[in-house]
Protein backbone atom coordinates (compact mmCIF):
# COMPACT_ATOMS: atom_id res chain seq x y z
CA UNK A 1 0.00 0.00 0.00
CA UNK A 2 1.44 3.28 -1.15
CA UNK A 3 1.79 6.30 1.60
CA UNK A 4 2.27 9.95 1.79
CA UNK A 5 6.10 9.84 3.38
CA UNK A 6 5.65 13.98 3.23
CA UNK A 7 4.08 17.10 1.42
CA UNK A 8 6.01 19.98 0.58
CA UNK A 9 4.00 23.18 -0.19
CA UNK A 10 5.47 25.89 -2.78
CA UNK A 11 4.76 29.51 -4.31
CA UNK A 12 2.82 30.36 -0.78
CA UNK A 13 0.50 27.15 -1.30
CA UNK A 14 0.11 27.41 -5.41
CA UNK A 15 1.12 23.88 -5.89
CA UNK A 16 2.42 20.98 -3.21
CA UNK A 17 4.50 18.27 -3.66
CA UNK A 18 3.59 14.86 -2.20
CA UNK A 19 6.84 12.13 -1.81
CA UNK A 20 5.73 8.65 -1.51
CA UNK A 21 6.84 5.60 0.51
CA UNK A 22 8.21 4.34 -3.30
CA UNK A 23 9.57 7.49 -3.68
CA UNK A 24 8.23 8.63 -6.14
CA UNK A 25 6.38 12.11 -6.47
CA UNK A 26 3.26 14.17 -7.33
CA UNK A 27 2.93 17.87 -8.29
CA UNK A 28 0.04 19.16 -7.51
CA UNK A 29 -1.70 22.26 -8.59
CA UNK A 30 -5.08 23.18 -6.70
CA UNK A 31 -6.07 26.00 -9.22
CA UNK A 32 -6.12 23.67 -12.42
CA UNK A 33 -8.91 21.51 -12.79
CA UNK A 34 -9.64 18.02 -13.18
CA UNK A 35 -6.68 16.09 -15.47
CA UNK A 36 -4.41 18.78 -15.21
CA UNK A 37 -4.36 18.77 -11.38
CA UNK A 38 -1.67 16.75 -10.90
CA UNK A 39 1.80 15.47 -12.42
CA UNK A 40 3.51 12.21 -11.40
CA UNK A 41 7.09 11.36 -11.40
CA UNK A 42 8.74 7.55 -11.28
CA UNK A 43 12.13 8.12 -8.47
CA UNK A 44 14.35 8.89 -11.47
CA UNK A 45 11.81 11.71 -12.43
CA UNK A 46 10.51 10.43 -15.91
CA UNK A 47 6.78 10.98 -16.16
CA UNK A 48 4.34 8.19 -15.22
CA UNK A 49 1.18 7.79 -17.69
CA UNK A 50 0.40 4.25 -16.56
CA UNK A 51 -3.60 4.58 -15.05
CA UNK A 52 -3.56 2.64 -12.11
CA UNK A 53 0.08 3.85 -10.45
CA UNK A 54 -1.92 7.12 -11.37
CA UNK A 55 -4.89 6.16 -9.44
CA UNK A 56 -3.24 4.49 -6.12
CA UNK A 57 -0.85 7.71 -6.23
CA UNK A 58 -4.33 9.86 -6.15
CA UNK A 59 -5.66 7.73 -2.97
CA UNK A 60 -2.68 7.85 -1.10
CA UNK A 61 -3.26 11.84 -1.56
CA UNK A 62 -6.59 11.41 -0.22
CA UNK A 63 -6.04 9.21 2.32
CA UNK A 64 -3.29 12.03 3.31
CA UNK A 65 -5.71 15.10 3.32
CA UNK A 66 -8.26 13.07 5.36
CA UNK A 67 -5.91 11.92 8.29
CA UNK A 68 -4.55 15.81 8.37
CA UNK A 69 -7.51 17.23 6.77
CA UNK A 70 -6.55 19.60 4.63
CA UNK A 71 -8.43 21.30 2.26
CA UNK A 72 -9.48 19.90 -0.66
Amino acid sequence: MLNVKGCEYRDNGASRVYTFSNLSTAVEVPEYPGKARFKFYDVAGHSIFKGAAKLEMKQAIERHKAKWRLAR
